[in-house]
């Protein structure tokens, strides 16, 4: 028998750590994810990758959307360009909103000088 070994109750499930999309100049994108299983017990969760699942991105592939609550079909279907420009989309409006928050604020002008009293 294993020091102080128990009994447990849980539950496990797998979800993605991470996904990146590698665009490295003048090749194929690459979709990158890192698979992470989730144990939760009464004390707390385990977490640990898994697995990688990496793909070349690819505009034509279609497939189903999925409700991310559910993962049942929500009846309509995107591709990989369409992905491609709602990503690009949303980063691009986020470096436009860090942009301007770190853009320097311009000098009111400068009142033209008084003209010398006659």
């Amino acid at each position: 028998m294993d020091y102080k070994e128990t009994t447990v109750t849980g539950s496990a499930w797998r979800r993605f750590r991470s996904i990146a999309i590698e665009n490295g100049w003048l090749q194929v994108p690459m979709v990158v994810c890192v698979e992470q299983e989730v144990i939760s017990l009464a004390a707390g969760e385990i977490l640990r990758d898994v697995g990688n699942l990496n793909f070349p991105f690819s505009p034509a592939d279609a497939f189903p959307i999925l409700d991310p609550m559910t993962n049942e079909p929500v009846g309509i279907c995107a591709t990989g360009a369409e992905v491609y420009a709602l990503v690009y989309s949303y980063v691009m409006a986020k470096a436009i909103e860090r942009d301007a928050a770190t853009a320097p604020t311009e000098a009111a002008p400068a009142e033209p000088p008084a003209e010398a009293a006659q």
